[in-house]
């Protein structure tokens, strides 16, 4: 890894039919660089973002919100990995982060 530029070089093979990736072209590639099972996975519009600091609003079992700081790792598509601080199963706001409090009611709606 170039510490300098954050890229990393590597190397691989694929099949190239008809010759179609010719010298001096390029393409871009996806590649996954390793696997973590069981990550929970929250949308980056529900994370709170202030200066580096973590939060999320939670849904506890009365249907108040309630705030709690989470550690943040990598992003997978438009999704953060949340490796500290939520255990799966809790609810999180997703839309209307602005306009509630802590202890304030909240209607919860489906999600996937």
């Amino acid at each position: 890894m170039d510490a300098t530029t954050g890229a990393i070089q590597l190397t691989g093979l694929f099949p190239n039919p008809g010759n179609t990736l010719r010298p001096g072209l390029y393409a871009k590639v996806r590649a996954a660089t390793g696997v973590r099972e069981g990550a929970l996975l929250v949308p980056q519009r529900a994370v709170i973002d202030t200066q580096g600091t973590y939060t999320v609003a939670l849904v506890d079992s009365n249907n108040t919100a309630r705030f709690a700081s989470v550690k943040a790792g990598d992003r997978v598509g438009t999704n953060w990995v949340i490796e500290d601080g939520l255990r799966p199963g809790e609810c999180v706001v997703t839309d209307g982060l602005f306009h509630i409090r802590p202890g304030a009611p909240v209607s919860p709606k489906g999600g996937k």
